[in-house]
This record gives C-alpha cells, sequence and structure tokens, in this order.
C-alpha cells in the first residue's frame, strides 16, 4: 500500500482582492503537501474553480448573514470542518489583510490617531502577512511569484480575439472603483484624456460591475469601450492581462495585473502603495497627495472624511489628487516596451503567469530594432467579425469565430 498524501486544509474567506493576496503561499502550501483543500467564499470558488492547486474546493456564502454573525459561522463551520477529515496542517488566513494591515471600524486600531495608525502598519504588505500565519519564509523579493491564473478555456480564447482584434491599439484598461471608498473616475477622465493627446491611438476599456456604470465617460467616437456590467468577472480580470497598460484604484482587478506583471498604476488612497503592490513586477503605483491619504483604515462610507465636489457628485477628497506623472511615466514605459513584451509574453492556452520586470532589459537595449508605429493603420477585418464601424463585445462568453461586436457598447 502506497503512502497517503500529506493533507492541508486552507481557510480564506474574502473578496477577489483577499485571495489573490494569499495565492503564492496556497501554491507553496501545495508543494508541500500534495493536497490541498480551500475553504472560502462563493468569490474564491468562481475565482479558483479551474486552478489545478486546489484538489477540492468548498465555498460559503457570507452574504447571506449579517456580519456581525459572521465570528459564530465560522467557529461552527471550521470546527466541522477540522473534523471531517485527519488534516496534516490547518491554516486560517482570513483577517490577516483586512484586520492585520488595513483596520475596520470596531477595530480599536482604527480610532487612533492617524501618525499611529502609519506606525503600525505602514510596513507591512498584504502578502507578507499570509506568508506569517502560514508560518513559512517569504521568498526574497528576486524570486517572489504572485501567482498564477487559470481560465475557462472559451474565456481564454474570448480574450485572445480580443486582443487580436484591438491589435492596433493601445489598450488601456480602467477598473473604476473598489469595494470601499476608492472611486476615482474624476481622475481617470483627467488620464484619458492626456494619454489619448499623447497617443491617439489608445482604447480605453472601463470595468467594473452594474454599480460602476455610472462612473462610465466617452471620450470621442470609438476610444471607449464601456464594459462595466457587460462584461463577467473573470473577463476584466482576463482584460488586465491582454491590455497594455492598467490604471485604477485600489481594486482586486488592479492585484490581478500586478500578479500578471501587467505595467500598472495602481491609485491607492487608504493603503500604502507599498502595502498593496510589494513583489509586483512592471509596477508604477502612487499613493494620493491628499495630506490624509494613506490613512491605512477601511473606509466604506464619506461620514468622517473631507469631500470635494466632481462631476460625479461628491467624494472623499483623497479620490481626487494623484501624481499623475507618475502614471503617464508608466504609460510611456509601457507603450515603448509593447512589442518587446508580446515577444516574451505567450498568451497561448488557460495558464497565465506573471512577465519579468521590463525595465531592465528595456534598459539593456533589447527593443532597439523595434520599429514602433504611432499610429493607427487599415483595419483589418478577419472572418466572423462585423465590419460595419467601431466595435464592442457585450459580455458573452462564446467561441471567437462566433463573436460579434455592435456599435452599442462604444462611444457614439
Amino acid at each position: 500500500m502506497g503512502k497517503r498524501k500529506k493533507r492541508c486544509c486552507a481557510i480564506r474567506w474574502g473578496t477577489y482582492g483577499d485571495l489573490l493576496y494569499a495565492l503564492p503561499v496556497l501554491e507553496i502550501l501545495k508543494k508541500k503537501y500534495g493536497y490541498l483543500h480551500l475553504e472560502t467564499t462563493t468569490r474564491g470558488m468562481e475565482l479558483f474553480r479551474w486552478n489545478p492547486t486546489f484538489d477540492r474546493i468548498s465555498a460559503i456564502d457570507i452574504g447571506q448573514w449579517k456580519a456581525s454573525e459572521w465570528e459564530t459561522i465560522s467557529k461552527l463551520r471550521w470546527t466541522l470542518l477540522q473534523q471531517e477529515v485527519e488534516w496534516d496542517r490547518t491554516v486560517n488566513f482570513w483577517r490577516c489583510l483586512e484586520y492585520a494591515c488595513i483596520p475596520e471600524e470596531h477595530q480599536i486600531e482604527w480610532h487612533w490617531e492617524r501618525e499611529k495608525r502609519r506606525q503600525m502598519f505602514a510596513e507591512k504588505n498584504f502578502y507578507d502577512e499570509h506568508f506569517k500565519r502560514a508560518d513559512i519564509p517569504v521568498p526574497p523579493p528576486d524570486q517572489f511569484d504572485c501567482g498564477t491564473m487559470y481560465f475557462q478555456e472559451d474565456t481564454a480564447e474570448w480574450a485572445r480575439y480580443f486582443k487580436h482584434k484591438y491589435r492596433d491599439r493601445f489598450i488601456v484598461a480602467m477598473p473604476l472603483a473598489g469595494s470601499t471608498g476608492q472611486k476615482v473616475p474624476q481622475v481617470l477622465y483627467r488620464l484619458a484624456q492626456m494619454i489619448h493627446a499623447e497617443i491617439p491611438e489608445v482604447l480605453f476599456v472601463l470595468l467594473g460591475g452594474h454599480e460602476e456604470v455610472q462612473f462610465q465617460f466617452s471620450l470621442g467616437k470609438g476610444n471607449v469601450a464601456h464594459a462595466c456590467g457587460e462584461y463577467k468577472y473573470d473577463q476584466s480580470a482576463i482584460v488586465t492581462k491582454f491590455a497594455d497598460y492598467v490604471v485604477g484604484p485600489e481594486t482586486s482587478l488592479l492585484v490581478m495585473a500586478g500578479l500578471f506583471g501587467t505595467p500598472k498604476s495602481m491609485l491607492c488612497t487608504s493603503s500604502g502603495y507599498t502595502q498593496t503592490t510589494a513583489y509586483q513586477k512592471n509596477d508604477f503605483s502612487t499613493n494620493s497627495t491628499a495630506p490624509c491619504s494613506p490613512c491605512y483604515r477601511a473606509i466604506y462610507d464619506q461620514r468622517i472624511c473631507p469631500l470635494e465636489k466632481g462631476d460625479w457628485g461628491e467624494m472623499q477628497v483623497c479620490n481626487f489628487h494623484f501624481d499623475l506623472n507618475r502614471v503617464m511615466e508608466g504609460v510611456r514605459f509601457a507603450y515603448e516596451v509593447r512589442q518587446l513584451r508580446r515577444s516574451i509574453d505567450s498568451l497561448a492556452g488557460t495558464k497565465f503567469g506573471s512577465l519579468p520586470d521590463l525595465r531592465p532589459l528595456f534598459d539593456h537595449g533589447l527593443s532597439a530594432t523595434i520599429d514602433i508605429q504611432r499610429y493607427v493603420s487599415q483595419r483589418v477585418h478577419p472572418k466572423g467579425e462585423d465590419p460595419s464601424g467601431e466595435t464592442h463585445q457585450q459580455g458573452t462568453v462564446v467561441p471567437c469565430s462566433e463573436v460579434y461586436f455592435h456599435k452599442s457598447g462604444q462611444d457614439s
């Protein structure tokens, strides 16, 4: 009789972003034990259902209970789970980010003065806290792997068609809002104007759910794809791999871009950008220049914050003020290395990992012979594509030969 595999049970409730920060240490636990069970939320099931790292995934919809009941529910569920199998190791990652790095309102740390919060949390990053909980050494920065994502075959095929269709465009993905107080449509609209003035062939893909539809903007005919409420989450996630640049607030889609090594700028308000982007490659993130940012606390409403009025109403002042030159530095970098990136980045299959840091490669002149065309060439419409005017996919995941695009999704 063969020796049985060791069994590890990892518990990670949380949002998409929380789960992505846990992925590197979860992959190490899989290698260490051979069998890995993930206890998660419905979002975790959605995010990792195609990932072979997990031999089994169990999920619970904690949203059906009040937050005040989560402690009781968690203790009951985890007690049953730990009794189900004779685990060799159980690791509970719940709240090692939400509580340990960014306190919430019911924690005493939330009410500390700002400088005391900064002393407590500024040096902590969202990856290290997961490794600490698992009692596993953090790999050196040059060896750190932010994880690998796996997608359904149809989703990956759709993304390749998306990339082929807009192969003559510089694609900038813009997630419009985060789950707490991070709402930066005013800044993203200003950035879109700046980027378009410098790179006329840019295509902006606005990402988010139905709640973010209100923040969408237009910028001339055919320059903006309104994907909020249209793309499923896995489509928005894979767009951050196939885009040339990603910019937006603290939200899981920016963490996803960081996992892939896509050049990006996370516009951080409540968290320090060194917390959110540690170990991520090709990063040009920045914090709000508002004097209260980063505040190192999860703020879900506006009642304690100074406000500023913009085109999308009153929002926290930190959402309006950023170093846009830092973002434009990243945009220019992404534009110049896009051909180099395509030469080394595999977009085949359904498995997608991270790019290396392209800055040293680019600095050493490996792209010196690349011919960069700054303007859009004559459009070529492949078979199966509707050639009538500007185009935009409406969210249905189907084989690429059956995808048809329509004017309704683009600016008029």
